[in-house]
Formats: structure tokens, sequence, C-alpha cells
């Protein structure tokens, strides 16, 4: 396996990354960037590249979905743009595995 792609099984345990106890304002918005980061450095060398992809972008217990929850520690003066944040990533996600699907 890919030593980068192997990183992120342990990265995005959302207890173990703290993504669901952000407090501020930037590191909320970094993780974003940093998941945004990862799908575009993602490698799609195997059918089983693909099914992690998945799992872990667009599965039942991906890495996005916690993401949303971080919501509530965003200054309400930033949430519109911290909802449209998630909801690129969501469609980056989508996009990215569709066209490596083909």
């Amino acid at each position: 396996a890919d030593p980068i792609q192997t990183k992120h099984f342990d990265f995005y345990n959302p207890v173990k990354a703290g993504i669901t106890d952000l407090r501020v304002n930037d590191s909320v918005f970094q993780a974003v960037k940093d998941v945004e980061e990862d799908i575009m450095n993602w490698k799609f060398d195997t059918k089983l590249d693909l099914q992690s992809f998945h799992d872990t972008f667009l599965g039942e217990r991906d890495i996005i979905k916690p993401l949303f929850s971080g919501i509530r520690n965003v200054t309400d003066s930033r949430k519109r743009e911290y909802g449209t944040c998630l909801n690129s990533l969501e469609v980056l996600a989508k996009d990215t595995y569709n066209k490596n699907k083909a």
C-alpha cells in the first residue's frame, strides 16, 4: 500500500484527528483544506485504491461527515462560508470518485 494513503486511515479517525472537537475557526477551515488536498492527491492505481477512496471520503463512516459538526465552532459571520466549503468538498470527492471509476 502507498505509505501516504496508509496514513489517511490513522489520521482520519475523527476522534484521533480531533475533528469533532475543533474550537478555533482557522482550525476548522484548515481541516477542510487538508481533506481537500488529500482528495486531490489520492493515487488511483488499483480497484482497491478506488474502494479505499470511496470508504474514506464517501462511505458511511467517511471523514467528511464529522466536519459538518464543526460548524458549531465557527463564528456566525463565517458559517455560510464554512458550509459552502464543505459542500464543495463533497462535490469534489464525488466528482473525483466518478472520474476514476470509469
